[in-house]
């Protein structure tokens, strides 16, 4: 049906055109958005200890399984003294824009109590392992009149967690990919700039370029394989599809054997909120001077390279050099296509331009 709403939304044009990616993605959230479930699944955990609750006793509270569909009936979430929040709900050096868990403050748990952050437990390596928190027993059906708590975020009992594999899904091509090394790889794989044609040796011959490898996104697919589930997802089928409260769209993977171990995949995001974006494009910002930074080391890096050393030391390529030092035969002896060789020249002669001795 996504499908379907997405192609209506696109028309029909007589022009090439090229669509955004988040049309479709809005298409698939309108589509499953009023009836798949909710759910809360932490899927990066942080152990969150209640000091002052009850070791002993649990509670159960009730959540709505769609927030605009109440026929869609209601749940029970058992409850504890021991819970998981997501990792990024909780920060030591807050902005004041920041209104999940921080030292010192306050937050209010879905369908429960609020809680405030008294004590932060470190690892040796300096990473936050637990919180240690409080509680006010009067908040759990209700907000306090008498001070303002803005944030609300998800949770999952340890007791009654059930552990599972969360795959998140993402883009196949960075976001910064650069559009020139896009558009000189697809002129690359059609052909153009390429050694005209030639012996059948030379059209045979194909120069791989690492260029699209480069835009590739290392997070287009991340296994979560320490998430925390409420107790009730345990039950649940290949196909089923849930909105994880906070974190997105998901549908179990057709491969998981009812009853576990179950994987869960990601189908799509949430749409970002505003400090979301904020982070994101900072972060963006970051890896942009960063990846500048490092094409300025290597060019200056490159501009003391010899020519005539550049190839030697790529002995797993090639054995045999000419007195420029320009590759002749391949590492198990063999020849060099002389496609090749006029390929390894002109490299050769773009450093000698370059080099500063």
């Amino acid at each position: 049906q996504a499908l379907q709403n997405f192609i209506l939304k696109l028309g029909v044009t007589k022009q090439i055109a090229v669509t955004d990616v988040a049309v479709l993605e809005d298409c698939i959230r309108e589509d499953l958005d009023p009836v798949v479930p909710r759910r809360m699944v932490v899927i990066n955990p942080l152990k969150v200890t209640i000091e002052d609750y009850d070791a002993g006793k649990t509670e159960e509270v009730d959540a709505a399984n769609h927030p605009s569909n109440p026929d869609m009936g209601s749940r029970k979430i058992k409850f504890s003294n021991v819970i998981y929040i997501e990792q990024e709900d909780f920060r030591e050096d807050a902005p004041d824009s920041f209104f999940r868990l921080k030292p010192g403050g306050e937050v209010k748990l879905r369908y429960s109590y609020i809680i405030k952050c008294k004590e932060v437990v470190k690892d040796s390596a300096g990473k936050v392992i637990e919180l240690k928190c409080t509680h006010d027993p009067s908040s759990r059906d209700s907000m306090p009149t008498d001070r303002k708590v803005k944030g609300v975020i998800h949770w999952v009992s340890e007791k009654y967690a059930y552990t599972a594999t969360v795959r998140l899904y993402d883009a196949l091509l960075k976001p910064e990919a650069d559009a020139a090394n896009l558009a000189a790889v697809a002129a690359a794989e059609a052909g153009e700039g390429g050694p005209a044609e030639g012996t059948p040796e030379e059209e045979e011959e194909t120069e791989v370029t690492d260029d699209f490898l480069k835009q590739v996104n290392p997070q287009s697919l991340v296994e979560m394989k320490n998430a925390k589930f409420e107790e009730s997802l345990g039950a649940s089928k290949p196909f089923d599809r849930f909105q994880f409260e906070r974190n997105g769209l998901f549908v179990v993977d057709k491969y998981s054997p009812a009853g576990g171990p179950l994987i869960f995949n990601r189908i799509i995001g949430l749409r970002e909120s505003g400090l979301k974006k904020e982070e994101n494009v900072a972060s963006a910002a970051r890896s942009r001077k960063d990846e500048q930074a490092k094409q300025a080391a290597e060019k200056e890096a490159k501009k003391k390279l010899n020519p005539k050393d550049m190839f030697r030391s790529q002995t797993d390529l090639y054995s045999k050099f000419d007195d420029d030092g320009v590759p002749t035969h391949s590492a198990d002896g063999e020849p060099l296509p002389k496609s090749r060789v006029k390929k390894l020249k002109q490299e050769w002669d773009k450093q000698k331009k370059i080099y500063e001795p």
